[in-house]
């Protein structure tokens, strides 16, 4: 019988139960997997503490992204088929269908694409999601070969993504981190530089000494806090940062940027979430084939920190919320 994880309270991921599921006979447009890897985000946990934007509704299933094989098809269904290894991507947010952190899972099917064959179940698992938001914010802008960028937290698995990217594109990533010894790590990524943030003053003092003075062309902060502002000192008149997460606000719907209006002259700030690329079928498209392409050549490869098994999922949310990870936590059921 097919298990899937819920939670019925608000709170730490003591919340989080296992709960057997039956499935009917999916929908036209649906698609139903045997789930075998599954990748974790970051707003996962915010959701379960009601930290993320969109609220939960009690009781609440868990992940939208996975890699697995197809056990049934709804009649308009012709892209996949039975006993296809296939991913789930990220259309949606939170949830897809019933949930991919499970054994088995229901989803639509324009969410359903055929896998990468160079990859493991965990490595793809650990893939789409990380890669179609760093594509999305790397490959916004048209900079110029050797332009610098600078990606914050460059060890999460959106900024390992992004370093791979921009490496790939021609263009110099500076990459930060709190702790030295991620630093070889980073460097293996694409890194060109790395910065190691102590103090305040760190980034804005190693950007302009990397730089000449000029500073980067463009940022992707995924901090906030103080030192989004340090991003925007940082950036080079004509510049452009973008900001994709708030890891210094436990409650993301908090998060806060405090800023002189002059810091702001000749440059730009937007901020970014990854549905706006599946929202656009043209850039969506566009993303796939550049990831599958880099994945092939053997310029994009995900990074793993860390399996657990399904029926330690709060263990793997423990792990996820101590702040240590490098790359992806994937579940495998």
């Amino acid at each position: 019988m097919a298990q899937r994880v819920i939670y019925r309270a608000l709170g730490g991921p003591e919340v989080l139960e296992l709960e057997h599921l039956e499935f009917p006979a999916p929908d036209a447009d649906e698609v139903q997997v045997r789930v075998l890897a599954v990748g974790m985000n970051r707003f996962d946990a915010l959701m379960r503490r009601n930290h993320y934007v969109i609220p939960p509704v009690l009781p609440s299933a868990m992940g939208n992204e996975a890699v697995g094989t197809v056990t049934a098809i709804g009649s308009t269904v012709n892209h996949v088929a039975l006993g296809d290894r296939v991913a789930i991507l990220p259309i949606v947010s939170p949830i897809m269908g019933t949930g991919t952190y499970a054994t088995h899972a229901t989803v639509p099917a324009r969410a359903v694409v055929q896998s990468i064959p160079y990859l493991s179940d965990v490595e793809e698992a650990g893939l789409w999601m990380a890669a179609l938001q760093a594509w999305n914010m790397v490959a916004r802008h048209q900079l110029p070969s050797e332009a610098w960028v600078l990606i914050t937290a460059a060890t999460s698995p959106v900024g390992h993504m992004a370093l791979q990217i921009a490496k790939d594109l021609g263009l110099r990533a500076i990459g930060t981190t709190r702790r030295a010894e991620q630093s070889e790590s980073l460097r293996i990524s694409g890194a060109a530089e790395v910065i190691v943030t102590r103090r305040t003053g760190d980034l804005v003092e190693a950007v302009a000494r990397f730089t000449g003075g000029k500073g980067v062309e463009l940022v992707i902060d995924a901090v906030g806090g103080p030192l989004f502002a340090e991003c925007v000192s940082a950036t080079a008149q004509g510049g452009h940062i973008i900001a994709y997460g708030a890891q210094t606000s436990p409650d993301f719907k908090a998060a806060r940027i405090d800023l002189p209006l002059i810091a702001l002259d000749r440059r730009t700030v937007t901020f970014s979430e990854l549905f706006e690329v599946s929202d656009n079928p043209q850039r969506f498209a566009a993303a796939q084939t550049y990831i599958r392409d880099a994945v092939r050549r053997r310029a994009l490869k995900p990074m793993i920190d860390r399996t657990f098994p399904l029926d330690e999922v709060q263990a793997a949310h423990h792990y996820l919320e101590a702040g240590s990870v490098t790359g992806k936590v994937v579940l495998c059921p």
